[in-house]
């Protein structure tokens, strides 16, 4: 969930006049008639409309207050307290990337990392990079998530590749990246599905050898 108080800058105890005040103040700063041209501001500027909405309303404010207490009590982490803009959405693949590197490969939740991407991915994030187009930082999303699904299966990490050609269609690098992934990774699961008969044939084929040489 959202941090609608991170993103109005005002503390969860705030009155409804600081609630509004806040928001005006914001808004005249990010309204899209004074930053023409400028995503990044009419990204921040739709999250502050969707955050004065939701706290502007005792009811649901109550209401968002108590899911807000629920998730911190249970250590949830916030998601998109900023503007959802291809860099705020790289930060969080980045923080991804570091969180599996520090992960036992052998014993991680694999099904649910796969779960956790494929839920990051989702048609509204898709969406919102190519509104931007900003070929550059999706080609960095792209290897952090490529980065990130190492320790999965073929079949998993496939599903997630499927998403990530539909961001990367403008580079032909980042494509190129996707495909020499994949066909690692059908390496990999071929050499675990055949190593053991491979084994065991070497192994014989190396006993008959001795044992011609040794008559």
């Amino acid at each position: 969930m959202k941090d609608y108080y991170k993103t109005l800058n005002i503390p969860v105890n705030a009155s409804p006049a600081d609630i509004k005040k806040a928001y005006r103040v914001l808004a005249m700063r990010f309204h899209p008639d004074k930053n023409a041209g400028d995503k990044y501001a009419e990204a921040f500027f739709k999250e502050l409309q969707e955050a004065y909405s939701v706290l502007s309303k005792p009811h649901e404010r109550r209401v968002y207050t108590q899911k807000r207490f629920y998730n911190t009590a249970s250590a949830q982490k916030f998601e998109g307290n900023g503007a959802l803009t291809p860099v705020h959405f790289l930060e969080d693949c980045k923080q991804l990337e570091t969180y599996v590197r520090s992960l036992d490969f052998f014993r991680m939740d694999k099904i649910g990392l796969h779960d956790h991407i494929i839920r990051l991915l989702s048609p509204s994030s898709i969406h919102m990079l190519e509104r931007f187009g900003e070929i550059s930082t999706n080609d960095k999303i792209v290897e952090a998530i490529l980065n990130s699904i190492q320790p999965l299966p073929l079949a998993l990490a496939k599903n997630i590749t499927t998403i990530l050609s539909k961001i990367q269609s403008k580079s032909a690098q980042t494509s190129e990246r996707i495909n020499a992934f994949i066909k690692r990774k059908k390496q990999e699961a071929f050499w675990e599905r055949y190593q053991i008969p491979i084994l065991i044939v070497v192994t014989l084929f190396i006993c008959v050898i001795i044992y011609e040489l040794s008559k």
